[in-house]
């Protein structure tokens, strides 16, 4: 009996965990945000989607945000051409982006601002209408 009773509050705290868990996921998904670079003086504010179905990962299992290769000069401001190819699986299938070291981050959402550093992935593929950036799936982690 004390098995079963220590069974159900095991399933209980787990279940509330996943709920908990799931719901924070869908908090976030599909979601649109302001995504800001640089400091004062050179700052550069974009559009960057969270989207779940992001998961190209850096060599230390770490999220890496996906951007429009129009964008690699004004986000880098430097001489770029030395980033690092990064193979990944598409929709589409494979393609070749160039990886750039963690870059320092900021994501806006209703007067919260979060501080993130990543790598950046720029894809010569349009991305899409309306933002400029796909956020990984572990941004919000």
């Amino acid at each position: 009996m004390t098995e079963l009773i220590l069974c159900g509050i095991i399933t209980y705290i787990i279940s509330k965990i996943s709920y908990g868990y799931i719901l924070n996921r869908k908090r976030f998904s599909d979601k649109i945000y302001n995504v800001t670079f640089g400091g004062e003086d050179n700052e550069i504010k974009l559009k960057g989607l969270f989207d779940t179905g992001n998961t190209v990962k850096d060599i230390n299992g770490r999220g890496v945000i996906i951007a429009d290769f129009s964008l690699k000069d004004r986000i880098l401001h430097k001489d770029s051409d030395n980033l690092e190819d990064i193979t990944v699986k598409t929709l589409r299938g494979e393609a070749v982006l160039k990886l750039t070291e963690p870059i320092t981050i900021f994501i806006s959402d209703n007067g919260e601002i979060l501080e993130k550093k990543r790598k950046i992935a720029f894809s010569k593929k349009k991305i899409y209408d309306g933002f400029s950036m796909i956020l990984p799936e572990d941004i919000f982690d």
